[in-house]
């Protein structure tokens, strides 16, 4: 998707953008880093200073992956979301979710590598280890992994998140946005009422 913005001076001074032949007193930009930045890098506001400033923030920002393990244990039931203590080199698993408690067929649990690194075979084994080590499971058998490679905006230290605002009347939301969270979808729906509020 693409789309021009094209500033033009509303009634009473108010700013308008035209996108595509309409006009629009605000526009709010609800996508994920890496495509809000393009449509800002090609949008006629691109070269104002706080829309420079807040492309620059928001080109900086790095992905981090998450998989997910989808392992049958038989005749296993764990509670819905146990925390691991100990995850790191061999355990990198820090979530486990019981899919049948949750409506799918028994035995069947998801476990989640956030920040997630290392090939998937190598992934699925320390899984299954851990899941023997941790859960006391028998023998499991890898039913699906899914990677996401670009699932979530990665913390690094010294981080400057884009602000909401980008431009007058153009706003932007999302995880990635200035705030108190990190990548969370908390984070994304708190963004997403802010902008809204701010559009009156």
């Amino acid at each position: 998707m693409r789309l021009f913005f094209i500033f033009s001076g509303g009634k009473d001074g108010l700013v308008s953008w035209d996108i595509h032949g309409q006009t629009f007193d605000r526009v709010v930009i609800a996508r994920q880093p890496s495509e809000a930045a393009r449509l800002v890098k090609h949008s006629s506001f691109a070269v104002l200073p706080r829309a420079h400033d807040w492309l620059t923030k928001a080109q900086r920002i790095q992905f981090s992956a998450i998989t997910t393990v989808y392992l049958q244990a038989p005749h296993h039931s764990a509670p819905t979301t146990p925390c691991w203590h100990e995850s790191g080199p061999g355990m990198p698993a820090q979530f486990v979710f019981d899919r049948g408690q949750l409506g799918d067929r028994p035995g069947l649990l998801a476990f989640v590598v956030s920040a997630s690194h290392g090939e998937r075979d190598q992934l699925e084994e320390e899984v299954q280890a851990q899941a023997i080590a941790q859960l006391g499971l028998g023998i499991t058998q890898v039913v699906q992994t899914v990677i996401e490679k670009r699932a979530t905006f990665a913390c690094t230290p010294g981080l400057q998140r884009p602000p909401m605002r980008i431009a007058d009347g153009i706003l932007a939301c999302g995880d990635y946005i200035d705030g108190p969270y990190p990548a969370t979808l908390e984070g994304a729906v708190i963004s997403g009422i802010q902008a809204a509020e701010a559009l009156w």
